[in-house]
């Protein structure tokens, strides 16, 4: 590759990242807005931490918010609203007109429950970006997680397409449940 394609790649790239960076910064200011210090924490895992951005894909996100409504029901009705507030449909719309039509995928949690952990955590070892952590919690869950899979021996194995955590000395991730969090 010559290096004005190189370039071009590069600052397309960059928009990329500007256009996802804004989409994020829409949803921590919607959670900020409507819950104030009551919104702890807020990570984007998976996919979209890591270029480059597949064209059709969700932006996962982890929000700590206490206290949270109760009830599945409740839950999802408030994740739909802050998917759907008008500076989060813009950013999205902006990211579909750059060739990228995303999806906000977003896991909430009151503070009891993100204290205990979650399978999911294990890939945020390598894959997470915290956005925001006001009790440093999200920072604390992932050093434990990292300090738990360098002290058992754990890892990360691709079969084919796909990736699955081994971890170690015949434990499964549910043995986690029983480390001891915060």
């Amino acid at each position: 590759m010559d290096a004005g394609s190189r370039r071009w790649l590069d600052s397309g790239r960059a928009m990329t990242e500007s256009l996802l960076t804004a989409l994020t910064s829409a949803v921590k200011a919607t959670l900020t807005a409507q819950f104030d210090t009551a919104f702890i924490g807020l990570l984007q895992y998976g996919s979209t931490v890591s270029p480059p951005l597949k064209p059709a894909t969700d932006v996962d996100l982890f929000a700590i918010v206490e206290p949270l409504p109760k009830g599945r029901a409740a839950r999802r009705d408030l994740a739909l609203a802050i998917e759907d507030a008008p500076q989060v449909r813009a950013a999205l719309q902006a990211l579909k007109l750059a060739g990228h039509h995303l999806q906000v995928s977003l896991v909430l949690r009151n503070l009891a429950e993100a204290s205990k952990f979650s399978p999911l955590y294990l890939d945020w070892t390598d894959q997470s970006r915290i956005l925001h952590d006001s009790k440093g919690l999200l920072a604390t869950v992932i050093q434990k997680t990292q300090d738990y899979i360098r002290d058992s021996g754990a890892r990360k194995v691709r079969h084919g397409l796909l990736w699955y955590w081994d971890m170690g000395q015949g434990k499964t991730a549910n043995d986690l449940f029983d480390i001891g969090w915060l």
